[in-house]
């Protein structure tokens, strides 16, 4: 059985999604509500004056402007209270992954070392060989050495016609 790690952050990831999903609801019932009330003329606030030009204004306005508001609101503190509750479940995804790459990088290393204690390596490339690269290696080393040649130093020839005159 695989053993789960950060209960209480499972457990806030999963609190975050309900609440998350119940305040859309509620939310956009109430909003909706409030919305149909005022479009409906249900409002009768008896403390709003009437507007300047004479009318006066009816709950169809603030029910509007009310129904609206608290949909938007809703919509912003469900699409935060997801992103929080996906955040943490990210977190705890890169903490399991971590440990499956580290137990991977220390399984890698276990086996290399295996291989290596029981000379178990692979041979090496041709070019790596006892020879060496092209140009390097024994088989260059073995040529008999040559002696440098020796300079040589030539005077002027001068004319001898022109040295008797």
């Amino acid at each position: 059985m695989i053993q789960r790690r950060y209960r209480a952050l499972h457990f806030m990831t999963f609190a975050l999604q309900v609440f998350a999903w119940a305040s859309l609801i509620l939310g956009l019932l109430s909003a909706s509500a409030i919305f149909l009330t005022g479009v409906f003329d249900w409002i009768h606030l008896p403390f709003v004056q009437e507007l300047p030009d004479g009318t006066p204004p009816t709950g169809m306005m603030i029910g509007v402007i009310a129904g609206l508001s608290i949909a938007l609101f809703t919509l912003i503190q469900f699409a935060v209270l997801l992103a929080a509750s996906q955040l943490i479940s990210l977190l705890i995804d890169m903490g399991h992954n971590t440990r499956l790459a580290a137990d991977a990088v220390q399984r890698l290393l276990a086996l290399q070392t295996a291989l290596w204690s029981q000379s178990l390596t692979p041979s090496p490339p041709q070019f790596l060989t006892d020879d060496g690269p092209p140009g390097y290696g024994p088989a260059e080393d073995s040529l008999p050495e040559q002696a440098p040649a020796e300079p040589t130093i030539t005077a002027p020839v001068s004319s001898s016609s022109n040295a008797q005159d």
